[in-house]
């Protein structure tokens, strides 16, 4: 017994460790298993449009997309044309900060404040940097760009219908401004506008066109990106400009006009300062697809401003030409030659094109600035084709207004400037009395019914008022203040009466109605039609149908009674 109590007390211990060994070897196993079988990591997918996700796992890849799992379980297949960077733990990357000095470190982690870096791969020597002090950050290192570019062309290097179709608008662009400026009839001062707002609309739309060739001149590149990002900025004020100088004949661009286009001059300066401060080496980098962007606050403010300086402009421009409207309607009795109803028409349009831009555009850049959806991918490329859409309509408002712009005659040729300006600011100061206002217009009144002066289509408010023997200025304000119209109403009702004379003139029974509006001084169709209907509720046509049949019941009641 004591032999076999001495074996099994011999015996026990091994046998425990043999155990104990096998379940170490098994976990052991497992754990390997697990590792194997795991996914591999990316803390940190920087995707364009300045987008970061944090801490995401990589489910699956293929050529063209990758899977990963977000922090909160949520997973989203991202396609690669989408990403820029992948920064894995253990990787070298290249940091340009943005006080100008740069670094090449070990990736180790990243969350929303900034990024950790270690001095080695092993982690030793680590430090944070936070994501407002970066500029960019890029898996391609300093040395690489050349051999990178070789093997990653940069994305829209093949032409698509998409790049097609802006070459050619950019190419219809040029020819406009070709034109404009060759032009030697005119308004030249109003045509050389024009064409440079045509250019600013160009270069606008000419990035994706243009970038695939000069992605290799990354010198050149920068420079014309800063351009092309700041040339919005100019089409306002020079669509502004285009219509100041048809509508005032007396305008000349000053320095007070330079101010409206101290916005694009800060934003190119602003964009290019970057390239214009980093080596050869660093712009190769920002112009392949491997860099990931950090906008500033002034990139957001500028983002911003971006879609909304055009539609002040635009507003600005209409509200200019409605006071265009009512002031030349005071001097003119037709207008037709010189309300610029179809610039009115057009920049209404796109007002409203801008509008429907603006709307995916503040919804990009919320989503990318103040990162509120996950499902970005989708939704940006939902927004994306929204704002090409409506790109490519302002686009071709751009060019309408160009052709039409370019068979604009001079308006006010053979005009005096003073009398298209207005009157005097001191005349305008001048009061007028009940009685000498009466005195005025009674004075105005012979002169209508005796000479008639409104059958003539060219009348203006100075000929009026050198026949009445006042001032163009007393005469304006005297019609203002007796009749409530303006020199423009004042004279047309005078034309519609007489039209109305004419219709029921039993020798002018076959004339065709045009042809008698013509013969009571208008000299537009369409100027006819909708004065003489403001004016009796009725279109010319019902209005004499409507003579002839009263005029027929009325005889044919006289006849029954004889």
């Amino acid at each position: 017994m004591a032999t076999d109590s001495t074996f099994m007390n011999t015996a026990l211990p091994h046998q425990r460790k043999a155990k104990t060994g096998r379940i170490i070897l098994f976990i052991l196993a497992l754990v390997a298993v697990m590792i194997a079988a795991r996914p591999s990591t990316a803390e940190t997918l920087c995707m364009r449009f300045f987008k970061t996700c944090h801490n995401a796992v990589i489910l699956s890849e293929t050529k063209d997309s990758i899977t990963i799992k977000l922090r909160d379980g949520q997973a989203l297949k991202v396609p690669r044309s989408k990403i820029r960077v992948i920064l894995k733990p253990g990787m070298k990357a290249y940091v340009y900060k943005r006080d100008r000095t740069d670094f090449t470190a070990y990736f180790r982690g990243s969350d929303e404040s900034g990024f950790t870096f270690g001095g080695s791969a092993d982690g030793t020597g680590e430090f944070t940097v936070k994501k407002g002090d970066i500029y960019f950050i890029s898996d391609q290192l300093p040395g690489e760009a050349e051999n990178h570019e070789k093997t990653n062309p940069p994305p829209g290097y093949e032409l698509d219908a998409w790049s097609l179709l802006l070459a050619a608008g950019v190419f219809q662009g040029i020819f406009l401004v070709f034109m404009l400026l060759r032009k030697k009839t005119g308004n030249r001062r109003a045509n050389r506008i024009l064409a440079l707002f045509i250019l600013a609309g160009s270069i606008a739309i000419s990035g994706g066109f243009a970038y695939p060739y000069l992605y290799r001149f990354p010198l050149v590149n920068q420079f014309f990106l800063s351009f092309e990002n700041a040339s919005p900025f100019l089409i306002g004020p020079l669509l502004f400009f285009y219509v100041l100088s048809l509508a005032r004949p007396g305008f000349r661009p000053s320095i007070k006009h330079g101010l409206h286009l101290l916005i694009a001059v800060f934003a190119f300066f602003y964009l290019l300062f970057d390239a214009v401060i980093m080596n050869g080496e660093q712009l190769r980098i920002i112009s392949s697809q491997s860099c990931h962007f950090f906008p500033s606050i002034t990139h957001m403010v500028l983002s911003t401003v971006f879609g909304i300086h055009p539609i002040i402009y635009v507003v600005l421009s209409i509200r200019f030409l409605a006071a265009h409207r009512r002031r030349i309607q005071d001097i003119f009795s037709s207008t037709e030659k010189v309300t610029l109803s179809w610039l009115s028409y057009l920049l209404r349009f796109m007002l409203c094109a801008s509008a429907l831009w603006l709307v995916p555009l503040s919804m990009s850049r919320a989503i990318m600035f103040l990162d509120l959806d996950h499902h970005f991918i989708l939704l940006g490329d939902i927004l994306l084709i929204s704002l090409n859409a409506t790109a490519a309509l302002l686009a071709l408002l751009f060019f309408a207004i160009g052709y039409r712009g370019l068979a604009q005659p001079e308006i006010f040729a053979g005009i005096p400037d003073d009398l298209v300006e207005g009157p005097a600011e001191t005349d305008q100061k001048i009061s007028l009395s009940t009685e000498k206002a009466r005195e005025i217009m009674d004075r105005v009144t012979k002169v209508m019914d005796e000479q008639r002066p409104y059958l003539d289509p060219g009348l203006t408010l100075p000929m009026l008022a050198d026949m009445a023997g006042v001032s163009r200025n007393l005469l304006s304000q005297a019609i203002n203040e007796r009749t409530g119209q303006n020199f423009y109403d004042f004279v047309n009702f005078y034309r519609v009466e007489t039209v109305k004379e004419y219709l029921k003139d039993p020798a002018k029974r076959e004339m065709n109605v045009l042809h008698i509006a013509f013969d009571a001084g208008f000299n537009a169709k369409a100027t006819f039609n909708s004065v003489f209907k403001k004016s009796t509720g009725l279109t010319p046509s019902a209005y004499r149908k409507n003579f002839e049949a009263a005029e027929g019941a009325a005889s044919l009641t006289q006849t029954t009674l004889q």
